[in-house]
Formats: structure tokens, sequence, C-alpha cells
């Protein structure tokens, strides 16, 4: 009897085993397309269009947003990100439209991105609370990669992290643009928050060297978070944000409190193919229909060595309310 149960056990274990070879082979299949990253903001619901087209509308209001973010001060190679926002809600058609514009440069300029994105989510209801918000993007996006002669340890998009081969010719083809599409789609009530998003669909080819076939890979963001009344003027929303994208993974926790309009959020992230983590605080304040927040960042390079400093500002202004009062409307306390 004690042979069987062992050999049972030992079946189950090399069964268990394959099978876990069988679905990390199928998921490297799907995923080894290429090796890149897109840009990261930090205030993500106040950029949603960025990471999930459902969200254009939700707030059944107009507004315009703006985002500056200056990464890993300090280093010989600064990255920059800057993005606006806008989106307006139609109640005649119970739709969302809008649209962004991502400015990206990396490795002090020697590779620069400029994408311009249009959105529409359809509003839908089920249920007392619950709103359902399907979205889709359709975008032009531009790479430019300077002709130059990368060092050794150049973190270039040709590897997706730091270049092992040392010193290569310069790139034959130095500019890429493509159509890139996304779908997404936003599951909320008065308090909960969700969503999944899928970003370049259409897997568009990019190659900058010689005849090497690279696709930038799919990106997907889910999203979640609770809004918590914790008195009259106060609320708490703890959220999780997870980002997939090719070989780059990273988990984001958060944890916001906004008493009448002032916001202080904490958070953690962890990138798990270039080994770093950061330590984040965010400060906002919001007046009527104004809001700014500030993030700071602390991350943790262990390709470094060292402390890394991250800063970034953004604005949202919202211009006027445009819904019914019958319907939902989505609110985060966070931002």
């Amino acid at each position: 009897m004690e042979k069987s149960v062992k050999l049972y056990y030992l079946e189950s274990c090399l069964l268990c085993k394959q099978l876990s070879k069988i679905l990390i082979l199928l998921l490297m299949l799907f995923y080894k397309i290429s090796y890149c990253q897109d840009a990261f903001i930090s205030q993500t619901y106040l950029s949603g269009q960025y990471y999930n087209p459902a969200f254009t509308g939700a707030c059944g209001s107009a507004s315009i947003s703006t985002s500056t973010r200056m990464e890993f001060i300090g280093m010989h190679d600064l990255y920059q990100t800057s993005l606006i926002t806008g989106d307006y809600y139609i109640k005649t058609i119970k739709s969302g439209v809008g649209m962004y514009y991502l400015y990206d440069k990396n490795m002090d300029g020697k590779l620069k991105t400029n994408g311009a994105y249009l959105s529409y989510a359809f509003h839908y209801e089920f249920g007392d609370d619950f709103s359902l918000q399907p979205g889709v993007q359709v975008g032009y996006l531009q790479k430019k990669l300077h002709s130059y002669q990368p060092a050794k340890n150049d973190i270039v998009p040709l590897y997706g992290s730091q270049n092992p081969y040392g010193m290569i010719r310069s790139p034959l083809n130095t500019t890429i643009s493509h159509l890139d599409v996304a779908f997404g789609a936003l599951l909320y009530d008065k308090s909960f928050f969700s969503g999944l998003a899928f970003h370049h669909l259409n897997i568009p080819k990019e190659k900058y060297i010689g005849n090497e076939k690279h696709r930038l890979p799919l990106r997907i963001v889910y999203h979640i978070g609770y809004n918590i009344q914790t008195g009259k003027l106060s609320l708490f929303t703890p959220s999780i944000v997870f980002i997939m994208h090719d070989r780059f993974m990273s988990l984001h926790l958060s944890g916001a409190f906004n008493y009448n309009g002032i916001i202080m959020s904490l958070g953690w992230y962890k990138n798990f193919y270039v080994n770093g983590f950061a330590l984040q605080t965010k400060f906002g304040a919001r007046y009527e229909n104004l809001i700014i927040g500030y993030s700071f960042e602390m991350y943790i390079s262990d390709y470094e060595k060292k402390l890394l400093t991250i800063h970034e500002l953004a604005v949202q202004l919202i211009l006027w309310y445009n819904q019914p009062k019958e319907i939902n409307t989505l609110y985060i306390a966070a931002y």
C-alpha cells in the first residue's frame, strides 16, 4: 500500500512537471516575439487611456490631463516621458471618445518614441449599480533610433537589456512607423473597479538592424481597486496593477488616502525581468475641477548597484460634466 502511494505521488509529480514544461513552452512561443518595454506612467488613473482604452469617458465628463516623468536621475542615460490625454462623454450615444499623445525619450535621446491615439468606449449598465465599458483604441506609433555606436553595457531595444556583444555597427533602419491597436474592458460600481486591456493587438513588425525579425509584443494590463469609506470626507483606496510585456513583468501595489481632496499615496512595485524594485510616494490636491499630482520614487537597481530617483508631475482639468444623473460614473479616490 505504501509503495502504491509513493508511486502514485511520483507519477503525479512527473505529470505536473511535464504539464508545467508544456505550459511554459506555449507561453514562450506566444510571447517570444521581441524584447522591449513600453513607457510607464505613475499617475495611473489620471492617464487612464494609456493603460486601458475603456477608461475613456468613464467619469462622465470632458477633461484634459498631462503628465511628465523623469526617470533614473543620476544615471548617465536619462529617461523622459510626456503624456497628454483628453476625453469626452457623449450622453446621446452613451459613449466616451478620447485621444492621447505620447512622447518618450530613452538613453538621452538615442531612442525617441512618438504616438498619437484615438479611443472609444461604450457605456453599458446592468443591475442596480454595475457598469461595463468595453473600449477600443487605434493609433500611429513612430520610433526613431539615432545612428550611434553603443558602448558595451548600453541598454538598447535590440536585446531588451544590456547589449552583451559590445560595439556594433550603426543601425540600418533608424525610423519605424506603424499602426497600433488596443482593446480593453472596465467593470465598476460605486466602490469597486477592475479592468483588463490588451495593447499592440496587431503585433506590428519592428526591426532596427540587418534582417533581424522583431515584432512589438502584446502588452497586457490588469488593474483592480476598491474605495473604502473611512469618514464623511475621507476615502481609502487600495489598488493593484499588473503589467506583462513580453519578458517585462511588473507588479504595482499602492494604497491612497483621500481627505476632502487632499491625497497621499504609498506604493511599491517590482520589475521582475530587470531585477529592481521601487518605493513610491504620491501627493495630490483637488480644488473644484483641478487636480494636481506629484510622485517621487526611489528605484533600487541591481544592475546599476545604486539608488536612482524618479519624479513625475501630473495635472488634470475637468472642463465640465456631461452625463445624465441616472447613469453610473466611475470615481477613484486614488490617482
